[in-house]
């Protein structure tokens, strides 16, 4: 069974990660890549109110993988991508180790994540910081999100 403190970390995570790199972009995506394979991802859209929506069941998938990969263990990294207001067509990439929340090293992004989008992480390496997540006061997310991120952080031990 979960711990409900892995529960509240999923969330923090995915908090500290959308806090970090959200600046009124159009779409972002949240990713969790454990080391074991596979991938969760959930796409959020910026709507008219200045606020994320994201799909209630990615959200849901990626806070759970993310709480799986913390009860395991397992390595993974979390990766947040934005498009890149300065090349059409091109993702900005930022992603960290889920164990310490350090940024990924450019190489270490080529293999993992290959080469297509810009890294923008590496130019930028800023540590993940999901502990200091207490609330969403700062978080653009819409109402669905902010309840599942709320109820998710309202279970901390």
């Amino acid at each position: 069974m979960r711990s409900t403190s892995t529960i509240a970390r999923a969330a923090q995570v995915v908090t500290a990660a959308f806090n970090t790199v959200f600046e009124d972009d159009t779409r972002i995506t949240l990713a969790v890549i454990p080391a074991c394979g596979g991938l969760a991802q959930a796409v959020g859209e910026l709507g008219p109110e200045w606020e994320v929506s994201f799909d209630r069941v990615e959200l849901g998938r990626l806070l759970d993988s993310i709480a799986t990969a913390l009860d395991g263990d397992v390595p993974a990294v979390v990766a947040v991508t934005v498009p890149d207001v300065t090349d059409d067509g091109a993702f900005g990439l930022w992603a960290w180790h889920l164990e310490d929340g350090t940024a990924l090293t450019r190489d270490e992004a080529d293999v993992l994540l290959g080469k297509d989008d810009q890294y923008t992480g590496g130019e930028y390496p800023h540590p993940l910081r999901p502990e200091t997540v207490t609330d969403l006061i700062a978080t653009s997310v819409d109402e669905t999100a902010r309840e599942m991120l709320t109820a998710c952080l309202a279970t901390a031990a």
